[in-house]
């Protein structure tokens, strides 16, 4: 694979746009910010806004601090719970199912088709994932879903089961699935796409630092892939450091550059900086 320029993209995590002010404020400062920078794409991992349609008009007013920057989404499951299929085609404007390719890099982006936490890509996804990656054998694919892989990341293990993490959640609301319904399927598709080496996620509310019951944590590598959380900016926190944070990712011929960038101080947060090879070794 020759890189040439190296692409450089913002990974904003559930921005949960009508939760709170704070949501607003934060999402506001994290945009401009990116913005600075300059990357060549801002992706979102979904949960744009907070389960209902009348704050839509406030993802278009942050999108619109982009300016000429494209932007890819993941659904989530609150923003389908947001109205389905048309406000989203209204308002984003982007398929449920998007390719979108920079150079070398192909970014696959797949949304949810149901409100449930347990998330549904509906039928045919990782059939779509495997077809859209082989069809670029020569490109480093970036899958993104709004909920992760089963026993990945942080709180995608079965703690409706285990109770991992009840104790952040409180004895009125128990932990649910926070995982892709058919994990095991998409874990085989992955293994069907050598050129898939990032799976990029949000859903379960990290802070970039923690680790649940089970070990499982913000960012790791699993069968050749990465797989990284990228923390919330809206919406329920309860747990972790005040969220102020987003992801900026380089893809060039020295490898794969993960860094976490503090959006108020304007800085890099050093010590969550991950670098991977191009190819899983």
């Amino acid at each position: 694979m020759r890189m040439g320029a190296p692409v450089r993209f913002a990974v904003i995590g559930d921005m949960h746009l009508g939760y709170d002010d704070d949501s607003l404020r934060n999402s506001e400062a994290a945009l401009t910010d990116a913005v600075s920078l300059e990357p060549d794409l801002a992706v979102f991992c979904g949960d744009l806004v907070n389960l209902n349609d009348g704050y839509w008009h406030l993802f278009d007013h942050v999108a619109g601090i982009l300016g000429g920057i494209p932007f890819m989404v993941a659904r989530g499951n609150a923003d389908y719970a947001a109205g389905g299929d048309d406000p989203w085609l209204r308002e984003v404007p982007g398929p449920i199912r998007e390719v979108r390719d920079l150079g070398p890099v192909r970014f696959l982006a797949v949304g949810c088709v149901s409100g449930a936490h347990e998330m549904e890509l509906g039928p045919g996804a990782e059939d779509w994932i495997v077809a859209n990656a082989n069809a670029r054998p020569d490109a480093l694919v970036v899958v993104v879903s709004h909920a992760p892989v089963k026993d990945t990341t942080f709180w995608s293990c079965d703690n409706t089961e285990s109770g991992c993490m009840a104790e952040a959640l409180g004895p009125q609301s128990p932990p649910y699935h926070l995982y892709l319904a058919r994990s095991e399927e998409m874990r085989a598709a992955l293994r069907r796409c050598p050129s898939v080496r990032m799976f990029l996620t949000g859903h379960v509310h990290n802070d970039h630092r923690l680790s649940c019951s089970h070990g499982y944590g913000p960012i790791v590598e699993q069968d050749g892939v990465i797989h990284a959380v990228t923390a919330n900016l809206g919406g329920w926190v309860g747990f972790g450091v005040p969220r102020r944070e987003y992801r900026l990712v380089s893809i060039s011929e020295g490898g794969i550059l993960v860094q976490v960038r503090d959006f108020l101080s304007h800085d890099w947060v050093c010590g969550l900086e991950r670098r991977f090879p191009l190819r899983a070794g």
